[in-house]
């Protein structure tokens, strides 16, 4: 059997890793944190208990078996919760390069991490060798975090999608806001935006409002019912802006769309 006698890697990618401080902190009920602008990563992994996390995005509950990520540059607060207040390992760290393939959302399951944590807290040697090892510990959790979403980010970014559109299917009457759903699936929005661009061809904001006018025209079309009914099934309330919307994407407004359908049904 031939083997390669050696492997070139892409070492442009991966550049230092740069680890700052790491911690370990059992939180009163309540206990809130307000982060300062930060030029380095910031990981925190819930050991026990839960608390939130709040973000220029969105706020996120956090629970055990979960990391919540800092990003350079952002302003963050979170807070352990009442009742059951977390438990948490921290680690901030510089890099080189950008790491958006990686922390692909600010909360991210990794109950698998718990013991690269824990022996970054718990089992750094002395303090000559302690940077080489955090930073080793560092690259392990990249590679473990990494791989997995080499192996399976397209499968689970379809199943987010499809999550999604279930959603949507299920509550379009309803008031629906895309933050709020990004939020619900632990993204970020502009991650979420994103992938579901990438997937269904279009924005979740615009597929939303095609789903909802699609349901109105198939109203208009098989059902006895007014431009009003039609809306309000929709999940429309502004009538007016209904029909502009309606205009636009059909080329004709309601009324005139279900004369047309119910003519070409009397011919059939």
């Amino acid at each position: 059997m031939y083997i390669d006698p050696e492997v070139l890697l892409d070492v442009k990618n991966h550049l230092s890793i740069n680890p700052l401080r790491y911690g370990e902190e059992r939180c009163a009920g309540g206990q809130t944190w307000k982060s300062d602008v930060r030029e380095y990563y910031l990981l925190h992994y819930i050991i026990s208990g839960k608390g939130t996390y709040i973000t220029p995005a969105s706020a996120f509950d956090v629970n055990a078996g979960q990391i919540f990520v800092i990003f350079p540059g952002e302003v963050t607060t979170y807070a352990a919760d009442n009742l059951d207040p977390w438990h948490y390992y921290w680690v901030g760290f510089e890099s080189s390069v950008g790491l958006e393939d990686i922390f692909t959302s600010y909360i991210i399951d990794a109950q698998e991490c718990a013991h690269i944590f824990h022996a970054i807290v718990n089992n750094s040697p002395s303090i000559g060798k302690k940077e080489w090892y955090v930073s080793g510990k560092i690259y392990e959790l990249l590679t473990f975090l990494g791989s997995r979403g080499d192996n399976g980010s397209n499968n689970r970014d379809y199943r987010y999608i499809q999550l999604a559109v279930e959603y949507i299917a299920a509550n379009y009457r309803e008031k629906i806001n895309i933050a709020d759903l990004a939020k619900h699936l632990s993204l970020s929005h502009s991650y979420f935006t994103r992938i579901f661009r990438a997937y269904m061809g279009k924005t979740p904001q615009r597929y939303l409002v095609d789903f909802r006018l699609d349901k109105a025209a198939e109203h208009l079309s098989t059902m006895q019912c007014t431009r009003a009914e039609a809306a309000n099934e929709a999940g429309y309330t502004d009538i007016v802006n209904f029909s502009r919307m309606f205009s636009r994407k059909f080329g004709v407004p309601p009324c005139v769309y279900r004369s047309e359908k119910r003519q070409q049904a009397s011919k059939k």
